[in-house]
């Protein structure tokens, strides 16, 4: 048996201490989304989409969502840093295909007008590239922090969202 041969038990190398916290609270924070969401493998809050293939798809990708929000977290804190960015990667792709079945049905709904139509083109079309990019960036260059960056930017832009639409409920109410 060769001893210099590194398998999967081998511990990872040392990291950016920076990057793996950024990596973690990116990490926590799709784990805390995805699993507040779970509730709606079971019928609530589902897309008016009938019984169809498209409603199947939703909930399947709101069932799968928390496996790679958990594993990204765990590989975050075990500094496994680019199977954490691969993982928030697949938790963009999830979301992606998730959304393809309300596009495909209410196609006149989507990219309406304003900041929610360029809050769907950025879900639908450079999300996944950013995913696509970043798992590319870490499989043929290890550039990691390049690679967080652009795959956490999802995370961010829905951190940013969600954050004016409270503060708007708060000042003008519901």
């Amino acid at each position: 048996m060769d001893l210099t041969a590194t398998d999967s038990n081998t511990a990872p190398p040392p990291q950016r201490r920076g990057l793996r916290v950024f990596l973690i609270v990116i990490a926590l924070i799709e784990t805390v989304g995805s699993l507040t969401n779970l509730p709606g493998v079971f019928g609530g809050g589902l897309p008016a989409l009938g019984s169809g293939f498209g409603k199947w798809i939703i909930a399947a990708g709101l069932a799968i969502l928390p496996v790679p929000s958990i594993a990204a977290l765990v590989f975050a804190i075990k500094g496994r840093l680019d199977r954490a960015i691969m993982a928030i990667a697949v938790i963009v792709l999830v979301i992606w295909i998730s959304y393809l079945p309300t596009v495909i049905a209410l196609p006149a709904q989507f990219a309406g007008s304003g900041l929610s139509g360029a809050y769907d083109i950025l879900q639908m079309v450079v999300f996944p590239l950013l995913a696509v990019t970043a798992i590319t960036l870490v499989l043929r260059t290890k550039r990691l922090a390049l690679a967080a960056f652009l795959v956490s930017i999802p995370t961010i832009v829905g951190v940013v969202v969600l954050v004016a639409f409270t503060i708007g409920v708060a000042i003008y109410g519901s």
